[in-house]
Order: structure tokens, then C-alpha cells, then sequence
């Protein structure tokens, strides 16, 4: 998992080919714009977005909660508006397997495994916040008490 700022997010775009571009693409957003949207294709399936705007759900820091992780895409979670609370633990501490792995379908909904668990730790994600949550991250986002937009880039491993 990496912790960014979308103004330093430059440094790591070595750590995948397809990293520059969906960089790039995150920067030319603005916030006014951003509608709910599943499955908008930037790079092909090598990169697309999802994008979400509403109210947050509240979760105490012992409390269970769903947890997801995936396969073959990684998550650039990029915070526009509102505190967003994620839950974070390494894959091999997850517990409580609520679902099996669902493959990506043509619809780009799938690549993931839900988990119940507590997560390890909880990270403060305000407005312009950058998470990278590779395979090995298991994350439990959209906490918090407010309203955020968000959007997610899942890049191809």
C-alpha cells in the first residue's frame, strides 16, 4: 500500500507501465465533474475508472467490516472532497471469508474477494489523498461521517 499526494504521485511511476498513464489521467480531473460511473475505459481494460459520490459509511476502529481485495488489478484510490477513513491489513491477515474471488465480467464489475474483518489500521484520507492498494492489500473503503467523491483507477497488474 502507498500513501500519497495527487501533487507528488510522479515518483511512482516506475513501479508499473501503465502507472504514467493512468497518472496522468487522474490529474485532469476536476471534482465539479465527478458523476457515479462504473467501468469508464481510459487504457482499454488495462485501465479504467470507477467514480462515486455520496455520504460515507461510519465504522468504529474494532468494529467488522467488509473488506475486499483483488487479483489482477490494482487500486489508485484518489480522495476529491471529504475525509474518507480506510481500513487497511495485509492479505494474510484478513479473516473470515464472506465471499469466493469473482472474476472481472464484461460489465468490469468483479476482480475481487470480500472479507469480515477488523483491519489492522485505519488511514486518514483527506481531499487530494492518494492510495495505492496492490494485491497483497486488503481495504475497506468509503468510512467516514461525510459526503466524498472519489475516484478509482484499477490499473492491470
Amino acid at each position: 500500500m502507498i500513501l500519497t499526494h495527487i501533487d507528488t504521485i510522479d515518483q511512482y511511476k516506475a513501479l508499473n507501465p501503465l502507472f504514467p498513464k493512468a497518472f496522468e489521467s487522474l490529474k485532469d480531473l476536476k471534482c465539479e465533474d465527478i458523476k457515479n460511473v462504473n467501468g469508464e475505459l481510459i487504457e482499454g481494460q488495462k485501465i479504467f475508472l470507477n467514480a462515486s459520490r455520496g455520504l460515507a459509511v461510519p465504522k468504529g476502529i474494532d468494529e467488522f467490516c467488509i473488506m475486499e481485495t483483488h487479483r489482477k488489478y490494482i487500486d489508485i484510490q484518489y480522495v476529491m472532497k471529504g475525509q474518507n477513513k480506510m481500513g487497511w491489513s495485509p492479505l494474510h491477515g484478513v479473516l473470515n471469508k464472506s465471499e469466493g474471488y469473482k472474476e472481472l465480467n464484461a460489465d468490469l464489475s468483479g476482480d475481487c474477494e470480500f472479507y469480515n474483518s477488523v483491519p489492522q489500521t485505519w488511514i486518514e484520507t483527506p481531499p487530494g489523498s492518494i492510495v495505492i492498494f496492490f494485491p497483497e492489500d486488503a481495504h475497506a473503503p468509503l468510512n467516514g461521517e461525510e459526503e466524498i467523491v472519489k475516484v478509482v483507477l484499477k490499473v492491470e497488474v
